[in-house]
């Protein structure tokens, strides 16, 4: 019996050359993968509880669940032929608006000693934004309680 070594990114899996077994790291199926499955039982007319079966076959301990399973019969009974999730609701994406940028901005450019708390306070921005809009969008840094550019360029350069 040969063995072989396949390498992906951090694991090292083995297979058997004889028999053609995969080891359950190439049986593992995306969501999208296991949800177009489901769309194609759905359309040859099996029902939710065949497929579950079938998913449990094919893809052992990593297939989608019962509840899972019949969602998505649920929604392809209603017309919903997209096997992508929905849109989410939840908190905005981000309070690094070209709006807040220049707010802080300004705020740093009248007085490069304040800190983040303050500018906080005086921007009605989270204190988390705050430091990405410093750090990450006007590339600037604390030295000696000061925030400079990196480059040491001055604050009309901003």
């Amino acid at each position: 019996m040969r063995c072989c070594l396949v390498r992906s990114r951090s694991a090292v899996v083995r297979f058997l050359l004889k028999d053609c077994l995969l080891l359950r790291f190439f049986s593992r199926a995306s969501l999208s993968e296991q949800r177009a499955a489901v769309k194609f039982c759905f359309l040859l007319g099996k029902t939710a509880a065949e497929t579950v079966v079938m998913m449990k076959t094919a893809y052992k301990d990593d297939a989608l669940g019962k509840t899972q399973v019949y969602e998505w019969f649920f929604r392809f009974k209603n017309g919903d032929m997209s096997v992508e999730d929905k849109p989410r609701s939840g908190r905005p994406s981000t309070a690094r608006t070209d709006d807040n940028v220049d707010k802080i901005r300004d705020l740093v450019c009248e007085d490069r000693r304040r800190t983040i708390e303050v500018l906080e306070v005086l921007s009605g921005i989270s204190w988390s934004s705050v430091q990405r809009i410093l750090t990450e969008d006007l590339g600037l840094t604390r030295v000696a309680a000061k925030f400079r550019k990196n480059s040491e360029l001055k604050c009309a350069m901003l």
